[in-house]
């Protein structure tokens, strides 16, 4: 195992080999046929009491017929019923200012071949679709309408968002804008070779921003802006089987150039490795590796803590033991401050780690609020080891449940800080920049809570440039 002594050169060099080897959609774009050609297969739904043309069959047919697609610019918003199904080959390009409705709840794009990976190992390849392209437009759902965990949407358990593009290999999604989505913004996952580029979430977007599912590999997510309801990035390479459609690794991956808003709840990250069985006993190993993380700004956490499903049961949904995280960098972000108080579980720092891990650059980072201050912030810059916090279902304390997993323990080794900042001043103080937790059990539980575990964190080979 090396260490990350000269991690910026290992991270340009990781940077360099990661856009060198992505392989972009091959489209052809020297001629557009307009889905309004088709307007005649159109029909009438009933939207908010009143009729409206439904636009679908028009969309679809023209996309079953052509390669490549575009929908002009409509002055007033067009109305879908059911969700457009992409082709291997299809290029859609949508008028920036044309908004698409989505009637009903559900999906509102997707590539026509998904594959359910709850059952089974899947990986991208020869049976995969291939080359797609969506870009521009206005995409939004009513905001009336209420997430349903309980059924598959467009019979796919676990595709809860309102884009999926699953079980691809090169695929581009760009110039997008979301709005009204109670649902996760974009799920994309079982792929390889994808950029994500110039999305933005312009009103009521509920879930999380850009959601990657393992196995994932060779992809870049940039330029992404917007206030969310859920983590504006996560790399779930493990994840809740009610919210996530396949399982693996997530690897060569670079996410970029993203703006969350300053001070907002979930203006927030997740890097989530893990271990997922296979109803045979098959168990698939959920690691994130070579992963760089630049250029970002209003971020207050990054979330790589294990964390079982306490929906479908705490026993019944859960990592089989931690996962694995490695080569992961982190270089010129700026933290922006939320309290405490106001946050909806246990929280001390600004990245998290529960995982067993090793090689973490940590490279100019700006921190814009004291650390380790009694008078106004108690963070660390990183934290190593488990958490403890109680999620009351009930009032009954046998229904409690501990938000993560306290008696575990994790490592994490060949760690570097490399031009910490804090309020505008170089931090090399080590209490301050790390902690490592050890959690003790809580014996008046649960008169008082959390109930805190027998679990802790090592670090091993830090360096603090």
């Amino acid at each position: 195992m090396r260490t990350l002594k000269n991690g910026r050169n290992e991270c340009g060099t990781l940077e360099k080999k990661i856009r060198t080897q992505i392989v972009r959609p091959v489209i052809d774009c020297s001629e557009y046929a307009s889905a309004d050609d088709y307007l005649n297969y159109c029909s009438t739904a009933v939207y908010e009491g009143k009729d409206v043309t439904d636009y679908i069959n028009a969309v679809q047919m023209a996309l079953n017929a052509h390669r490549n697609v575009e929908i002009p610019y409509h002055s007033e918003p067009i109305y879908i019923s059911r969700a457009v199904i992409v082709n291997s080959g299809n290029s859609l390009k949508v008028h920036p200012d044309t908004r698409i409705i989505l009637i009903d709840d559900g999906i509102i794009l997707r590539n026509r071949n998904v594959i359910d990976g709850h059952f089974n190992r899947v990986e991208p390849g020869l049976c995969s679709d291939h080359d797609i392209s969506v870009s521009g437009g206005i995409w939004e759902a009513p905001n009336s309408v209420i997430i349903n965990n309980s059924r598959p949407f467009d019979g796919f358990l676990g595709s809860d968002a309102l884009f999926l593009l699953h079980n691809i290999v090169r695929v581009s999604f760009e110039h997008i804008r979301i709005r009204h989505s109670n649902r996760m913004g974009l799920m994309i996952g079982n792929c390889s070779d994808f950029t994500v580029n110039d999305v933005e979430f312009i009103a009521d977007q509920n879930r999380d921003g850009i959601h990657v599912e393992g196995p994932a590999f060779r992809g870049t997510i940039s330029d992404i802006r917007g206030r969310t309801g859920d983590d504006v990035i996560a790399l779930n390479a493990w994840d809740w089987t009610n919210s996530s459609l396949t399982f693996g690794s997530i690897h060569d991956v670079i996410v970029e150039n993203i703006h969350c808003q300053p001070g907002h709840l979930w203006s927030e990250m997740r890097l989530l490795p893990g271990n997922y069985v296979l109803p045979d006993g098959e168990t698939i190993e959920c690691s994130l590796y070579n992963i760089i993380m630049q250029d970002i700004s209003g971020v207050h956490t990054v979330k790589m803590y294990n964390q079982p499903n306490l929906m479908p049961g705490y026993n019944t949904d859960r990592s089989f033991g931690l996962g694995v995280l490695h080569d992961l960098y982190f270089r010129r972000i700026i933290v922006d401050y939320y309290p405490v108080s106001a946050y909806y579980t246990a929280k001390d720092s600004c990245f998290e780690i529960h995982a067993d891990g090793y090689n973490f650059g940590f490279y100019d980072i700006e921190v814009n609020y004291p650390l380790k201050d009694g008078n106004y912030s108690d963070y660390s810059l990183a934290a190593i080891g488990p958490i403890s916090a109680t999620w009351k279902i009930s009032d009954n304390p046998e229904d409690w449940f501990d938000f993560f997993d306290p008696d575990s323990i994790c490592h994490a080794e060949n760690i570097v800080f490399d031009n910490i900042t804090v309020c505008g001043e170089k931090c090399v103080d080590g209490e301050k920049l790390l902690l490592v937790r050890r959690q003790t059990v809580n014996p008046d539980y649960p008169k008082t809570t959390p109930a805190g575990g027998t679990g802790y964190g090592v670090a091993r080979e830090v360096f603090i440039v």
